[in-house]
């Protein structure tokens, strides 16, 4: 493939520009000015490496007789990450047949049509989509009791499933499955790795958590590249509940009920524990967190029933204070955190700050009533709104629990195993939403969505158990309530843990963090 320098290319162009638009200073008439059409092009393509061929025919004209055109057809990158673009050339014939093998992400196909009369080139470029088949589709996360594996269900040109499934795919590329019970998926786009390149890069990663392992999958082949063993700088002596997350630009895994963290330019391993003071005072963190994407993640040691925060990876947590309005303190609250999420972000303009918001379901140590807290930090300092849990609500024997992120005021919630209930934030209101069927038993709740035209979706998704197999049931809602049938229903073997859905154009901050 013959390597053009984008930058270069364009100034031909330009060149070839001017020439064809020289007057005729010899004479008082203007020559008539070239106009060249390019026809046959799609707005853009998407492919899959190793798969498809591209098969684009050209009708090319000019109103300038006797045309004799010359063609060059070539692609470049559009997330180099830092690279200097350059134009590959892929072809010098009219019509297009390309056999696509480039690595999956997202480039520019680029057409360049020239008269050699007259210099003059029509230059025009399309997005190109590479993927490969590990970089389309829902994943579902499940296991065993025993051990964690990952179903992918195809999708071709609809958020609904084509049919087609990858059955325990982590299994059948890397040879065995996850160790541990399946806790959570997490998608980095700019995780650093040497996995494609000598030097620490961005790596598309998709991490699978379990209760006794973490896998980073490069999802372009869904081959692991780390796991417990070499993910952190060193050797880790507990490794337990292991789950990663982004907030403030930095990269996060809450293990053994302790956090860990990267900031800055790295290398993607994770160093040691944060410590809880100075004196490296004994404690644990809930394994929940309130942040998104770019703000300050904020935690619940349940051991003093204090509110933490870790700006930066940093080797001791912050403290926090309480704001004047709070209604229960953020300090020594004799509270357990059963549950804590994210909801929405607020910005401060007089902080230039964007602030997450969430709310936590607490229990008293000592009283064992419920309580509902609507969150509000800021900084260091943090507000609780506090909603009592009415005692015969469903909510007090309560397992499983989402918030509708970014969308109406309800937590969704699993009573006895087999009823989901819908309980809203501020009245306290509480609504079946959802009985699953014969002997089905609720192994996961969650609500995502996610914008791309033809794959766009707003779910609140709902696993089972019966027996040896799952099922996931999409539901769509208005107004806070769950639609009567499902969208679609993906089934498989196992018990289902988490389910995301996988693009080329998901990145880092398409997924509110939370649970």
């Amino acid at each position: 493939m013959k390597r053009i320098n984008i930058i270069g290319a364009l100034v031909v162009l330009l060149t070839f520009g001017l020439m064809g638009c020289d007057k005729d200073t010899n004479s008082n008439d203007l020559a008539e000015a070239e106009v060249i059409k390019v026809e046959g092009l799609q707005s853009s393509y998407s492919v899959i490496t190793d798969v498809d061929v591209l098969d684009i025919k050209l009708d090319v004209t000019s109103n300038l007789p006797d045309a004799q055109f010359e063609y060059v057809w070539a692609i470049y990158p559009t997330s180099a990450e830092g690279a200097l673009y350059r134009l590959d050339t892929i072809a010098r014939t009219k019509d297009l047949n390309y056999a696509v093998k480039l690595a999956a992400q997202e480039y520019q196909l680029v057409s360049i049509v020239k008269n050699q009369k007259t210099g003059l080139a029509k230059y025009t470029d399309v997005p190109l989509v590479v993927n490969t088949e590990y970089t389309r589709g829902w994943y579902v996360l499940k296991d065993d009791g025993i051990n964690s594996d990952l179903d992918q269900f195809f999708t071709e040109g609809s958020i609904v499933p084509s049919g087609k499934k990858n059955e325990n795919v982590f299994s059948s590329v890397n040879g065995r499955p996850i160790e541990g019970k399946g806790l959570r998926l997490t998608y980095f786009s700019d995780y650093r790795s040497t996995v494609v390149t000598e030097t620490p890069a961005n790596t598309k990663t998709l991490f699978a958590g379990t209760e006794k392992n973490i896998s980073a999958i490069h999802i372009n082949t869904l081959k692991e590249f780390r796991d417990k063993n070499t993910v952190f700088w060193g050797a880790n002596a507990v490794n337990k509940d292991m789950v990663t997350f982004m907030a403030s630009s930095t990269w996060y895994m809450m293990n053994n009920n302790h956090i860990h963290g990267i900031s800055g330019p790295n290398s993607g391993f994770f160093g040691s524990s944060s410590m809880r003071d100075d004196s490296n005072t004994p404690h644990e963190l809930s394994p929940y967190f309130l942040t998104s994407g770019n703000t300050t993640p904020f935690l619940f040691d349940n051991t003093s029933s204090s509110f933490v925060f870790a700006l930066n990876a940093p080797a001791v947590l912050s403290s926090m204070t309480d704001k004047a309005d709070t209604k229960l303190s953020a300090k020594n609250n004799n509270q357990r955190m059963l549950y804590m999420s994210y909801q929405d972000r607020l910005y401060d303009g007089n902080l230039y700050k964007w602030f997450a918001r969430g709310w936590a379901l607490f229990e008293d140590k000592t009283t064992l009533k419920k309580t509902l807290g609507y969150l509000e930090p800021r900084d260091a300092q943090m507000s609780i709104t506090t909603y009592p849990v009415d005692v015969n609500a469903k909510l007090n024997n309560s397992s499983k629990h989402t918030l509708l992120i970014e969308s109406e005021g309800f937590m969704y919630f699993v009573h006895n195993g087999r009823d989901v209930y819908s309980h809203a934030l501020t009245s306290g209101n509480e609504v079946l939403q959802f009985s699953v069927p014969g002997n089905e038993e609720v192994t996961f709740i969650r609500h995502r969505k996610y914008s791309e035209t033809n794959y766009g979706y707003d779910y609140v998704m709902i696993g089972t158990k019966v027996g040896p197999n799952y099922k996931v049931r999409m539901f769509q809602k208005q107004a806070g309530n769950l639609l009567s049938t499902p969208v679609f229903v993906l089934e498989g073997k196992g018990a289902v843990r988490d389910v995301m859905y996988i693009s080329p154009t998901v990145s880092t901050s398409t997924y509110p963090t939370g649970y």
